[in-house]
């Protein structure tokens, strides 16, 4: 089995491009989360309105 040597450049590179999408997704789970977390306010508002 032969190893491949890679600079530090190529190793910061392919590094990047492997986490590019995971930085998506992540990004994506964050709105979806901000939008749930408003929702849930919003509806313990509502609640809170309703049982006064």
């Amino acid at each position: 089995m032969s190893a491949k040597s890679i600079n530090l450049e190529e190793f910061r590179s392919l590094l990047d491009e492997k986490l590019v999408p995971l930085k998506s997704e992540i990004s994506e789970l964050n709105s979806k989360r901000s939008f749930i977390d408003m929702t849930n306010e919003k509806y313990e508002e509502v609640m809170s309105m309703l049982a006064e």
